[in-house]
C-alpha cells in the first residue's frame, strides 16, 4: 500500500466582517462540516487522484459576538492556517486530492478548528479513507472456535479468551486478551465492509462512537445447534483489525464430562 500526499485547490474563504464588540461575555465559537451531496464527509471512501470539495462554517459565539480570528485544518500530518480572519462568520470553501507516494496509510483524520479574538476554539472532524490503487476486495476465511473442558482452541489468532460457561446464563462469556480492544458492529456492517480501506474506516468510527466492549457474550452452549447474525471485531497489540461474523453454534453434552461446544462463522 502507499501514502497518501495531500493537495487542497481552489481555496475559496469566505468571511462576513462586524465591529469589534466590547461584550465581556465568553463562549466558544461554534463549527459544522458543510454536509451537501458530493462533499467530503465522515466515514466516506474516497479514489485516489480525485477532487472532492469540502467545506467547514464557522461562526462567533453567539452572546458574545467575539470576531473570529483564524482557522486551521489538518489532513493527518499536513496543516493549512488562515489567520487573515477578523470576522463573525468564516466559510472554508475547497477541494482536496490524494495522489500516492510511498508508504502505507489510508486512514485519513481530518481536523479544522477556529479561534476566536478571545482565544476561544472550536473543532470538527472527519474520518476517512482512501482507496489505494492496487487495493483488493477482503477475501473471508472460516472462524471455528472449540471448548470442550481445559481444551479451547481457534481463539488467539483474534486475540480473543473463551473465560467460561455460566450455567447461570448459559452462554459463552468470550473475552479480549490483554492489549487487545473489542468492538461491536451491526450485521450490515459485514456486507458493506468489503476492502482494506473500508475495514479501517469502519474502525475508526467505531473508536470514535464509543464502541468497544468487555466480553461478547450471546452464544447459547445449552442448544445443540444454534444460528446467529452477529459482527465483532479485535484490534491486535500490533493493529491488525479483525472483523468476525459468528452465525452459529453446535454443542453436544457429554454428561458428567461437561458439554462439548463449537463456535463458526468468518473473518475478514
Amino acid at each position: 500500500m502507499k501514502k497518501l500526499a495531500l493537495a487542497l485547490v481552489c481555496l475559496l474563504s469566505v468571511a462576513f466582517f462586524t465591529s469589534c464588540v466590547e461584550d465581556p461575555i465568553v463562549g466558544d465559537p461554534t463549527i459544522t462540516v458543510f454536509n451537501a451531496q458530493g462533499y467530503v464527509q465522515d466515514g466516506m471512501v474516497l479514489q485516489l487522484n480525485e477532487q472532492y470539495p469540502i467545506s467547514f462554517i464557522c461562526n462567533s459565539n453567539a452572546l458574545s459576538g467575539k470576531n473570529l480570528t483564524k482557522f486551521v485544518i489538518k489532513v493527518n500530518d499536513e496543516t493549512w492556517i488562515d489567520s487573515t480572519i477578523f470576522a463573525t462568520q468564516y466559510t472554508f470553501d475547497s477541494f482536496i486530492t490524494f495522489t500516492p507516494t510511498k508508504g502505507d496509510t489510508v486512514a485519513v483524520n481530518i481536523t479544522a478548528t477556529v479561534t476566536d479574538e478571545a482565544g476561544q476554539t472550536a473543532s470538527a472532524q472527519m474520518n476517512i479513507g482512501v482507496i489505494m490503487e492496487d487495493e483488493v476486495e477482503l477475501v473471508p476465511t472460516p472462524v471455528e472456535w472449540y471448548r470442550w473442558g481445559s481444551t479451547i482452541t481457534g481463539l488467539d489468532e483474534y486475540g480473543l479468551e473463551w473465560k467460561g460457561n455460566y450455567s447461570r446464563d448459559y452462554y459463552a462469556k468470550i473475552v479480549p486478551a490483554a492489549g487487545v480492544t473489542l468492538l461491536t458492529f451491526s450485521s450490515k456492517d459485514w456486507d458493506a465492509t468489503k476492502t482494506e480501506t473500508e475495514k479501517l474506516v469502519l474502525f475508526h468510527n467505531a473508536i470514535e462512537n464509543g464502541q468497544t466492549a468487555e466480553y461478547y457474550w450471546n452464544v447459547n452452549v445449552t442448544q445443540g445447534d444454534m444460528t446467529y447474525d452477529d459482527v465483532i471485531g479485535t484490534i491486535m497489540p500490533d493493529g491488525t483489525l479483525n472483523l468476525i461474523h459468528i452465525t452459529r453454534s453446535t454443542t453436544v453434552s457429554h454428561g458428567s464430562q461437561g458439554a462439548e461446544t463449537t463456535i463458526s462463522g468468518e473473518a475478514k
